[in-house]
């Protein structure tokens, strides 16, 4: 039965996320190094902004791989946290931290994303001509950036928020319901069953 040889946290993928971020860490690290410490003057202002990819990146990559090491029951939307972030939430009183992980996970990827846009867009700036319409201002171009990311931040943070809201117990409940040969899929408290038709929607923003 698929029960019996159901295993709730492969030891094999968690040594592969480990691997995974002893690696990227480094490298990691290392890159943020050479832009603080050994860019050259002609990358002088674009170093701000591949300074700012590169720490979230950074830190997308940390949370996945060791905070969260999430467990996804593909093809089903249902999945849980085995890193240490779990433990340190237990720590300051909250005991079930797995939709909190979840948003700081994909607030964390998006992140990263808005700062590959910002490349581009420096990119984009860098080339126009100087009497361009387009050609913004340093405090414009600041301004305008700002007030961008932080409108789909927000907007994209609230709409993830919406497809793990909900009653998980009553959720978990209509799940063992019509699905009671894979019950053992939301026998942890720390499972959470993601609204897929929620998800397929704010996939359509991107």
């Amino acid at each position: 039965m698929l029960n019996e040889s159901f295993e709730e946290f492969p030891r094999w993928y968690e040594l592969s996320m480990h691997i995974s971020a002893s690696i990227t860490i480094p490298v990691n690290i290392f890159g943020l190094l050479m832009i603080i410490f050994f860019s050259r003057n002609q990358i002088k202002n674009y170093r701000f902004y591949l300074l700012f990819h590169q720490i979230c990146s950074m830190l997308s990559d940390v949370i996945i791989n060791t905070g969260t090491l999430p467990v996804i029951y593909s093809p089903y939307a249902i999945g849980e946290p085995h890193g240490w972030m779990t433990g340190a939430f237990r720590m300051v009183g909250i005991e079930n931290s797995t939709r909190l992980q979840s948003e700081i996970v994909f607030d964390g990827i998006l992140m990263t994303a808005l700062s590959v846009e910002l490349l581009f867009f420096y990119r984009y700036q860098s080339i126009l001509p100087l009497n361009h319409r387009w050609k913004f201002k340093k405090s414009t171009k600041f301004l305008t950036v700002s007030i961008y990311q932080l409108v789909w931040l927000i907007f994209l943070t609230i709409s993830f928020h919406n497809t793990v809201s909900g009653n998980q117990d009553l959720i978990k409940n209509q799940f063992r319901v019509t699905h009671p040969e894979l019950s053992f899929f939301v026998k942890s408290k720390e499972s959470l069953i993601v609204a897929v038709e929620r998800l397929t929607l704010m996939g359509c923003y991107f």
